[in-house]
């Protein structure tokens, strides 16, 4: 899941992949270099920033208003931290990468990712993840839809526990019934 780095020549294509670790949800996101535009366009202090802190802490703000996480009963999942993925110094690249960190795992909810779209009419945003049927899944949002829901695959085995646990039920239900018709045990 993890091939997309290195996908964004282009300049209205951004990438994100979506996993939970730690009860917090995780976001890879690989933007193109156009970003620098809209960040300048988002704030103008960005032409300013003397430090990569100064530079990441506007686009912290940026994300916290256009990548948001809600969980199953609407709630807004808190923007922890954005931190920029170290690159190579001797590379030449034409992308960015954050890990953007949120707190609490989104196990269900939905996802309004609007991150370029102001600015470029053409832009696509790539979204990966696995869900809970454990399948590789990409959505794609663009300008006209930057919505969708999600159902990610959860960090333990709950629903082995509860099929075995039916299955139990099932098989110890047909056993009694079994027993009562055969007169073993009476009722």
């Amino acid at each position: 899941m993890c091939i997309f780095f290195g996908y964004a020549h282009d300049a209205d294509k951004a990438f994100f992949n979506i996993y939970i670790k730690d009860n917090k949800t995780l976001i890879e996101a690989e933007l193109p270099w156009s970003i620098r535009n809209v960040l300048i366009a988002y704030d103008s202090n960005y032409l300013r920033s003397k430090s990569k802190e100064e530079t990441r802490a506007i686009f912290f703000k940026y994300a916290k208003e256009n990548l948001k996480l809600f969980n199953t009963k609407g709630a807004l999942l808190e923007l922890l931290n954005v931190s920029v993925v170290d690159l190579n110094e001797d590379s030449h690249t034409h992308t960015i990468k954050y890990l953007i960190t949120y707190d609490g795992s989104l196990n269900e909810g939905r996802i309004e990712n609007n991150l370029m779209l102001e600015y470029y009419k053409n832009q696509e945003n790539y979204h990966w993840f696995t869900n809970y049927l454990g399948e590789e899944k990409e959505i794609v949002t663009n300008k006209e839809n930057s919505m969708f829901f999600i159902v990610l695959k959860k960090n333990n085995n709950n629903i082995v526990y509860y099929f075995l646990g039916a299955v139990f039920i099932v098989l110890f239900t047909m056993g009694v019934v079994f027993f009562l018709k055969k007169g073993i045990i009476k009722g």
